[in-house]
Parts: structure tokens; C-alpha cells; sequence
């Protein structure tokens, strides 16, 4: 799956499950996404707004991403 900072975190989430754990252990913040709101939230959010919420920019939170799939 490839992705920018247009898509949906739900999207990333469906297709790489296992990454739920390893992106709350990026960063602290991203524990929302497991809570009952997070869950709902996720349907709207992007990688732009993870970006925002953690304070990384795009480009490097997406190879952060990119790193926490592939290993």
C-alpha cells in the first residue's frame, strides 16, 4: 500500500494491524488511537493530522511509518 499525507489513518490501520502497537510506541500521544473516540476519530483522520498531533513533519513521519511495516 503506498500513502501520503492524504490517507486515512483507518486505511493504514486495516491494511497493517500490527502497526496500532508500534505507532503508540512512537510516540505517547498516538494512545488516543485505541481509546473508543480514537477509534471513531480514525475515520477522519489523515497522516497530515498525525503529523500535526505529534509534532513530526510529513516526510519524516511517513518513513517512520514506511520503517515500522517493512522492519
Amino acid at each position: 500500500m503506498e500513502f501520503n499525507e492524504k490517507t486515512k489513518l483507518i486505511d493504514i490501520l486495516k491494511a497493517y494491524p500490527e502497526l496500532e502497537p508500534k505507532l503508540k510506541a512512537m510516540d505517547p500521544r498516538l494512545n488516543v488511537i485505541s481509546t473508543p473516540m480514537g477509534k471513531m476519530l480514525l475515520k477522519t483522520k489523515t497522516v497530515q493530522d498525525a503529523s500535526n498531533m505529534v509534532g513530526i513533519p510529513v516526510p519524516e513521519l511517513l518513513k517512520e511509518l514506511e520503517k515500522l511495516i517493512n522492519g
